[in-house]
């Protein structure tokens, strides 16, 4: 299976337990993917594509975080879901559960993130790789 959008989005959706795009729309949960994508270039301070988000045409995300994406896509679509239905007044008001999930979910990506960028580093040290990065300039 290819590390790309399309696959993302299905492996987010299972995550969410949900089949079709009733609940979960795609614009949701690609929202939430693109998130967590800025986040990962963020800490390695490099950008980062997967193909078929914005336009990219390959993936540059290592996929030893392609699980942990997954993870981290689904805590912030759970997150914007519990934005909106704290704004509805219903009885039964799910928000908080759905807070509270969504920010279990976003603290376990963030823990898988970090842990896959130390393996990613140490794997470059060990082949060689400058521990610092050349700074680029414009001529």
């Amino acid at each position: 299976m290819p590390f790309d959008l399309s696959n993302t989005i299905s492996r987010v959706r299972n995550l969410l337990i949900e089949s079709g795009t009733a609940i979960w729309t795609d614009a949701i949960i690609t929202e939430g993917i693109r998130l967590a994508v800025g986040e990962a270039a963020l800490r390695k301070v490099q950008p980062f594509t997967l193909a078929g988000l914005d336009g990219a045409g390959s993936t540059t995300l290592p996929a030893v975080l392609e699980s942990a994406l997954v993870v981290g896509g689904a805590a912030y679509a759970v997150l914007a879901r519990s934005v909106d239905r704290a704004e509805q007044f219903e009885l039964a008001n799910e928000a908080p559960t759905l807070t509270a999930w969504g920010e279990a979910r976003l603290a376990d990506w963030r823990r898988m993130l970090a842990e896959g960028l130390a393996a990613l580093r140490a794997a470059e040290l060990r082949a060689g790789a400058a521990p610092w990065m050349a700074w680029e300039t414009e001529e």
